[in-house]
């Protein structure tokens, strides 16, 4: 009897040795495959990490045109944090031909048209007239335009004509506006007139177009009053 009780016993251990684990997921399924921008990413880090001067990290940077993922666009935008002008130039550059439908870095660029060099706020304007979320950049550059005038006119006369000029093209860009003064008083006037005028209305109408559409209602639910 005892006997006849083990051998069940031993051909049970090894039935169930014989069968594969069914909870046990197949190693390639734990694993993703990375993206296309993934791997550029990757690329990126290690160029930029390894690069030893200002002007090979603004080269590192331009590896990252023509993307487009979050993970992307928040690399794009770290760029303007870096102390050479070099490379945060060449982040605007890059960020002013990204699609960026959500308006994910018309923030950053706002902020960079305080930026301590003419050249990368210039390079900051350019990036913000090619916005699709309009309002904020429209907001932005008026308010730089008025700084640059300041509150007298002795002032507004020694404004650097190259950042008022790409302030104003920026606007012209976003609005289909153009301004017949081309002093920085004149046009800082125009612009912060139009965004008191149209500016809160443009808000609510982009918050509006951003919000999501309730989901499609499913083919197979019997027709009801709404579908005669």
């Amino acid at each position: 009897m005892l006997v006849a009780a083990l051998l069940i016993s031993s051909a049970f251990v090894a039935a169930a040795g014989d069968a594969a684990p069914a909870e046990q997921p197949a190693a390639a399924e734990g694993k993703k495959d990375a993206t296309a921008e993934e791997v550029v990413r990757q690329r990126f880090l290690v160029a930029y990490q390894t690069a030893q001067t200002a002007e090979a990290k603004a080269e590192a940077v331009e590896m990252l045109r023509g993307l487009k993922e979050k993970e992307s666009l928040r690399l794009m935008t770290g760029m303007l944090g870096n102390p050479h002008a070099v490379v945060r130039r060449t982040a605007c550059a890059v960020m002013a031909i990204t699609p960026d439908p959500e308006g994910y870095l018309v923030k950053p660029l706002m902020g960079t048209l305080t930026d301590q060099s003419p050249s990368v706020r210039i390079a900051a304007s350019e990036a913000l007239g090619n916005a699709v979320v309009r309002g904020q950049a429209i907001k932005a550059l008026a308010y730089a335009l008025i700084e640059l005038a300041g509150s007298s006119p002795a002032r507004g006369a020694a404004a650097d004509p190259r950042l008022v000029e790409a302030y104003d093209k920026a606007l012209q860009k976003l609005t289909g506006e153009k301004s017949e003064a081309r002093d920085a008083r004149g046009l800082s006037s125009f612009w912060m007139d139009y965004w008191k005028k149209h500016g809160e209305d443009l808000l609510a109408k982009e918050k509006q177009a951003r919000e999501e559409e309730p989901p499609p209602r499913p083919a197979n639910l019997p027709k009801d009053i709404f579908d005669r």
